[in-house]
């Protein structure tokens, strides 16, 4: 949550819209390659609870569910995970970045944007 968090402020990064469904595929690829042999990396609570379940209905039994004790590490961590990982992004980071001005805000200045409204202006001035 924080290195989403970082990707998609404005203040922070400053990137264009674009290249944020690539940062973020490539953070999530990264912790499920770190964290995928070990614990099965349960970023998501659907991905770990639905095999889970499946594995019990296949004939495991409830030992899925009872191994280790660890059964609600999947279903409740990445909540907690995700709310302490935005408090400590916005304590840390967010709160010591000054405010920005209207016109230093990346949508209105972006190349793209000024090249189209430019444009457009050329052709309601024929």
């Amino acid at each position: 949550m924080f290195t989403a968090l970082a990707c998609l402020d404005t203040k922070n990064l400053n990137m264009p819209k674009w290249v944020h469904p690539f940062i973020l595929g490539f953070m999530i690829s990264a912790l499920a390659m770190c964290f995928g042999a070990n614990c099965m990396a349960p970023l998501n609570p659907a991905r770990d609870f639905a095999t889970r379940c499946f594995t019990a209905v296949a004939g495991y039994g409830s030992e899925v569910f009872t191994h280790r004790d660890y059964w609600w590490v999947g279903l409740f961590g990445p909540h907690i995970g995700a709310i302490v990982g935005g408090w400590l992004y916005y304590l840390g980071v967010e709160l010591h970045w000054p405010e920005t001005r209207d016109d230093e805000k990346t949508g209105e200045h972006h190349e793209l944007t000024v090249a189209l409204n430019s444009a457009n202006d050329r052709k309601s001035a024929i």
